[in-house]
């Protein structure tokens, strides 16, 4: 979920649906070429919302830093904003950036349906091949809670089905969908950058952790800029791939401003190992009878409500949450481990919460930029309690074992 903007209106519409050049059918792909691209970086925009808007000023951004996409390379995008869904195609023509429009879909459909997601995935992979791929999800997002529990509660995706700026919608994708459509790509996906809010979770990663390589995100919100797609895309498709780069230029974009961000890099290969470590210590640590929960720093406290009746549960920071827990000895081994999984964060130092209307200062010295869900008593936290059983990391990192 990127903050929410006010400042939507029919100018925002214009702008939208003139962000990309006439139509080109499906044109020529690289399939039919008999080419296969080096690397294919896929921008998935579910802008059907109040954030349609941003998504024509970021396809601006590209264009901008179009000379950076090599020539054995694309940079494709799926735009569902309040005009029909499409797929794009973003290159430098000599002199500038251009988008060009690859398909334009008859029919609008939800791009928050895990199953149109995987129609488009097949689409492009049909006629995109490629020996790596950068993945980026762009929209409002809220990390592991299900989005099939209540309209306003979504995973990644809003996609309210009206081709409007409205944020209410009857489905996302929850993550171990997306885990399962990554998952299916001819190729590993080398990075899955969220360009959403609360999406840099533990629980998150650890069902993505055997579908991509890196997932670069933040446990906070993001600003509605989202993304400096133009700083950006050199990184993306740099020969060496460095996660950190990324991330540095991401924050660097945010030094002078106001919102800030707050960003990490979630090593995959290393998460399940720091569920193990993680098993170790919550079981004796969290039982809930003997459970004496400590304040710690969390990226949305509890009793945030979308409407009168929904609330969002605590994000709490991974680190805080475990050093203000353990002892000292079994925090000094869990550490080890979460400095494997999260090998790289940075921030601007504080960030803005639209939520909240509050800035929050960010100590890189007690947070690792990663968020967890730690269970609470209360008739407010039974619900998200209940569904925070369903996941993957409940298990593995010995939730189960708590009576939790």
């Amino acid at each position: 979920m990127k903050l929410l903007s006010n400042l939507l209106c029919f100018f925002c519409a214009i702008i939208s649906f003139a962000s990309c050049s006439k139509n080109s059918g499906d044109g020529a792909s690289r399939s039919e070429d008999g080419d296969t691209l080096c690397n294919l970086t896929f921008v998935y925009i579910m802008a059907e919302n109040s954030l349609s808007s941003y998504a024509s000023f970021d396809i601006n951004e590209m264009k901008m830093a179009a000379d950076e996409i090599p020539d054995d390379c694309e940079l494709l995008l799926f735009v569902d904003d309040v005009s029909l869904p499409r797929i794009s195609r973003v290159y430098f023509d000599g002199v500038e950036g251009q988008c060009e429009i690859l398909h334009t879909f008859e029919d609008d459909f939800s791009s928050s349906d895990v199953e149109n997601a995987r129609m488009v995935f097949d689409w492009v992979n049909e006629r995109y091949p490629a020996r790596s791929l950068n993945v980026v999800m762009w929209s409002h997002g809220s990390g592991w809670v299900s989005g099939k529990m209540a309209p306003c509660q979504r995973s990644i995706g809003v996609d309210n089905d009206n081709n409007n700026f409205s944020n209410s919608t009857s489905a996302a994708i929850d993550i171990e969908e997306l885990a399962i459509l990554l998952k299916e790509q001819p190729v590993k996906p080398t990075m899955l950058l969220f360009d959403a809010c609360f999406m840099q979770t533990l629980e998150t990663a650890y069902a993505l952790r055997n579908s991509v390589g890196c997932i670069i995100a933040s446990p906070a919100e993001i600003p509605a800029d989202g993304a400096p797609y133009d700083l950006l895309l050199e990184h993306f498709f740099a020969r060496k791939f460095d996660a950190s780069k990324v991330v540095d230029a991401y924050c660097a974009d945010y030094v002078n401003k106001r919102d800030g961000v707050v960003l990490s890099v979630v090593d995959c290969s290393a998460v399940e190992q720091l569920a193990e470590y993680s098993a170790r210590y919550i079981p004796k640590v969290f039982e809930r009878e003997k459970f004496n929960p400590k304040s710690v720093f969390s990226y949305l406290p509890n009793g945030y409500s979308i409407t009168s009746r929904h609330f969002y549960p605590d994000f709490s920071d991974a680190n805080a949450v475990m050093k203000s827990h353990l002892e000292a000895e079994d925090y000094e081994q869990w550490y080890k481990a979460l400095r494997l999984a999260v090998p790289y964060r940075a921030t601007t130092g504080s960030w803005y919460s639209a939520v909240h209307r509050t800035t929050y200062k960010v100590d890189m010295e007690e947070y690792c930029a990663v968020s967890m869900y730690v269970p609470r008593e209360g008739d407010e936290s039974l619900f998200y309690n209940t569904d925070f059983s369903t996941t993957e990391w409940y298990k593995a990192a010995g939730w189960s074992q708590t009576g939790w």
